[in-house]
């Protein structure tokens, strides 16, 4: 993997249902974790290794295109960050389109 964690620029590793930093475990001293099911739940989609390189990418947004409750498609621009519970996610920076 090509992205470094974002919260202490540690190597990335895979496990079959996390993509977490390499100081996450067992030393717990980084708490960067992207849980695989939370993010195919959320997002319908799956977390692959190109796609957490793209988001991570350095100060990068990513586009991703979603259905809304309604079922109307939109575009909108994320960035990586950790929610106020202390778990790391998408955040909406702006909307591309919205129909």
């Amino acid at each position: 993997m090509r992205a470094k964690c974002p919260n202490c620029g540690g190597e990335i590793v895979e496990n079959d249902r996390t993509f977490q930093c390499e100081h996450a475990y067992p030393e717990k001293a980084c708490d960067f974790t992207m849980w695989k099911a939370s993010f195919k739940n959320f997002w319908k989609m799956d977390l692959t290794e190109d796609l957490l390189d793209r988001i991570l990418a350095d100060g990068e947004e990513v586009e991703l295109t979603r259905k809304s409750k309604a079922g109307k498609e939109y575009t909108a621009k994320y960035n990586i960050a950790k929610n106020e519970a202390g778990y790391w996610g998408l955040n909406l920076v702006e909307f591309v389109n919205k129909n």
